[in-house]
């Protein structure tokens, strides 16, 4: 599961924690996996996929929260 993230204006991409039972090797970003992030600027649903690099040919994709910016006014 991604957390929730707060809107900013830029694309958000969160790195996931890849955990892969039976491994005897952690899994390293642009080695073994790519990150992917659609719909990821404003407000609402974001995709982020997990693709797999050379033995490791699978894509999971989740959906992840971004949050819009409180707007409260100084008192």
């Amino acid at each position: 599961m991604i957390p929730d993230r707060t809107y900013t204006a830029d694309s958000i991409c969160p790195t996931p924690d890849i955990d892969v039972p039976d491994s005897l090797k952690p899994f390293v970003k642009d080695t073994d996996y790519k990150v992917y992030c659609y719909d990821n600027v404003n407000a609402g649903e974001a995709t982020l996929a997990v693709e797999g690099i050379g033995n490791y040919a699978d894509t999971i994709k989740t959906i992840f929260i971004i949050n819009p910016q409180s707007s409260r006014l100084p008192p």
